[in-house]
Protein backbone atom coordinates (compact mmCIF):
# COMPACT_ATOMS: atom_id res chain seq x y z
CA UNK A 1 0.00 0.00 0.00
CA UNK A 2 3.12 2.17 -0.52
CA UNK A 3 3.43 2.37 3.64
CA UNK A 4 5.58 5.43 5.04
CA UNK A 5 6.91 3.47 7.35
CA UNK A 6 6.89 -0.24 8.38
CA UNK A 7 4.33 -1.28 11.00
CA UNK A 8 5.14 -2.71 14.07
CA UNK A 9 3.15 -5.45 16.39
CA UNK A 10 3.25 -5.65 19.92
CA UNK A 11 5.58 -8.11 21.12
CA UNK A 12 4.77 -10.40 24.15
CA UNK A 13 8.40 -9.81 25.04
CA UNK A 14 11.72 -8.71 23.68
CA UNK A 15 12.58 -10.64 20.86
CA UNK A 16 9.12 -12.30 21.45
CA UNK A 17 5.88 -13.48 19.70
CA UNK A 18 3.46 -10.87 18.08
CA UNK A 19 0.32 -10.67 19.86
CA UNK A 20 -2.76 -11.27 17.66
CA UNK A 21 -4.93 -9.38 19.60
CA UNK A 22 -3.28 -6.36 20.10
CA UNK A 23 -1.26 -3.36 18.81
CA UNK A 24 -0.84 -2.29 15.24
CA UNK A 25 1.64 0.73 15.62
CA UNK A 26 1.96 2.71 12.72
CA UNK A 27 1.06 6.62 11.75
CA UNK A 28 -1.79 8.39 10.98
CA UNK A 29 -0.90 8.54 7.16
CA UNK A 30 -0.86 4.48 6.64
CA UNK A 31 -3.71 3.77 8.84
CA UNK A 32 -5.64 5.97 6.40
CA UNK A 33 -4.05 3.76 3.69
CA UNK A 34 -5.67 0.83 5.62
CA UNK A 35 -9.06 3.06 5.03
CA UNK A 36 -9.06 3.20 2.03
CA UNK A 37 -8.14 -0.02 1.24
CA UNK A 38 -11.32 -1.21 3.35
CA UNK A 39 -13.59 1.68 1.44
CA UNK A 40 -12.03 0.06 -1.75
CA UNK A 41 -13.14 -3.42 -0.84
CA UNK A 42 -9.17 -4.46 -0.44
CA UNK A 43 -7.84 -3.19 -4.20
CA UNK A 44 -5.25 -0.68 -3.70
CA UNK A 45 -4.27 0.87 -7.15
CA UNK A 46 -5.67 -1.77 -9.47
CA UNK A 47 -3.99 -4.82 -7.36
CA UNK A 48 -6.74 -6.83 -4.85
CA UNK A 49 -4.29 -7.02 -1.95
CA UNK A 50 -6.94 -8.54 0.75
CA UNK A 51 -9.93 -10.41 -0.25
CA UNK A 52 -12.89 -8.92 -1.08
CA UNK A 53 -15.08 -11.69 0.47
CA UNK A 54 -13.20 -11.42 3.63
CA UNK A 55 -13.67 -7.62 3.84
CA UNK A 56 -17.57 -7.84 3.44
CA UNK A 57 -18.00 -10.24 6.14
CA UNK A 58 -15.01 -7.90 8.53
CA UNK A 59 -17.36 -5.01 8.42
CA UNK A 60 -20.42 -6.61 9.14
CA UNK A 61 -21.55 -7.30 12.68
CA UNK A 62 -21.56 -11.11 14.42
CA UNK A 63 -25.67 -11.41 14.58
CA UNK A 64 -24.94 -14.71 16.51
CA UNK A 65 -23.78 -13.16 19.57
CA UNK A 66 -26.53 -12.27 21.96
CA UNK A 67 -25.97 -8.81 24.20
CA UNK A 68 -27.52 -10.63 27.94
CA UNK A 69 -28.06 -6.92 29.40
CA UNK A 70 -30.85 -5.95 26.66
CA UNK A 71 -31.84 -9.58 25.77
CA UNK A 72 -30.75 -9.00 21.85
CA UNK A 73 -28.30 -9.46 19.52
CA UNK A 74 -24.77 -7.72 19.59
CA UNK A 75 -23.89 -5.34 16.54
CA UNK A 76 -20.80 -4.79 18.49
CA UNK A 77 -18.72 -7.32 17.02
CA UNK A 78 -17.53 -8.91 14.03
CA UNK A 79 -14.61 -9.91 12.40
CA UNK A 80 -10.98 -8.15 13.72
CA UNK A 81 -8.30 -6.37 11.98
Amino acid sequence: MQAEEDALWSLDHTNGMEKAYCCFNSNARDFARFGQLVLNKGEWNGQQLISRTYLEKAIEPDTTLLNKQYGDTNYQYGYQF
